[in-house]
């Protein structure tokens, strides 16, 4: 089985409550949205060269980019024109090179692994595959950024909580987290395709889980009234 990623990267978290501890990021490659309206009040297109503002092809790696202003910034771990700068892996080549990120090539109680994308959800049968490697026995935490609306199947929920209840040592001190961030109408993503209380009920059925919701908005009432609705719904839910 292989996953393709866009990059990874050591990087503290700076959000919620693991604020400040360090992380080895996974930016998962292809995304179930393109959120074209980010910063884009005039509808650039910007899955065409003119609307981006430069050809990807000029470039041999995400690091050499100029800055994305417009749509989706990290449209480079989803969009095909930049695939030449990803690396599709064996599972056990990742997880070796994960290690090479780790300070002495180990974890400790510190530092995660953060799932990210593109959307990572979308690639969970190889996600669910990857941390049962004998890499990642030390771990102790797990958070998937999500826009929390790809459903989650039982089968991996069901190998997400193996993965916690399995820690052998560190049993019922593995976490997994959910950092949830729905997509508003400011995205041009549909309202009825963004917002699914159903996904995130899901995630409660992982053993151990941690969930929290956030949101990218305009400094309008409106944007921030979605927010309300966005909550109402997922409340109504059970959430």
């Amino acid at each position: 089985m292989k996953i393709t990623t866009s990059e990874i990267f050591y990087s503290p978290q700076g959000e919620a409550a693991l604020t400040g501890r360090p992380q080895i990021w996974l930016r998962v490659a292809k995304c179930n949205f393109t959120c074209m309206g980010f910063n884009n009040p005039n509808n650039v297109d910007t899955t065409t060269n003119e609307g981006l503002g430069f050809d990807p092809n000029n470039y041999n790696s995400l690091k050499s980019l100029p800055p994305i202003s417009v749509g989706c910034d990290s449209i480079y771990s989803w969009d095909d024109r930049f695939k030449h700068m990803w690396t599709t892996w064996e599972l056990e080549e990742l997880a070796a090179e994960v290690l090479t990120y780790l300070p002495n090539g180990k974890w400790n109680r510190n530092i995660g692994l953060t799932f990210t994308g593109g959307e990572p959800t979308s690639r969970m049968k190889a996600i669910t595959k990857l941390i049962q490697l004998p890499e990642f026995d030390d771990l102790h935490t797990i958070t998937f950024e999500t826009n929390c609306s790809v459903p989650l199947m039982n089968s991996h929920m069901e190998e997400l909580s193996d993965w916690i209840l399995g820690g052998g040592s560190n049993n019922n001190q593995r976490m997994i987290v959910w950092s949830n961030s729905p997509k508003l109408s400011i995205t041009g993503e549909p309202w009825g395709k963004a917002i699914n209380p159903d996904v995130a009920l899901q995630q409660f059925k992982v053993y151990n889980s941690y969930q929290y919701f956030k949101f990218v908005v305009e400094p309008t009432e409106e944007s921030f009234a979605e927010v309300d609705k966005a909550m109402e719904e997922y409340y109504a839910a059970g959430i």
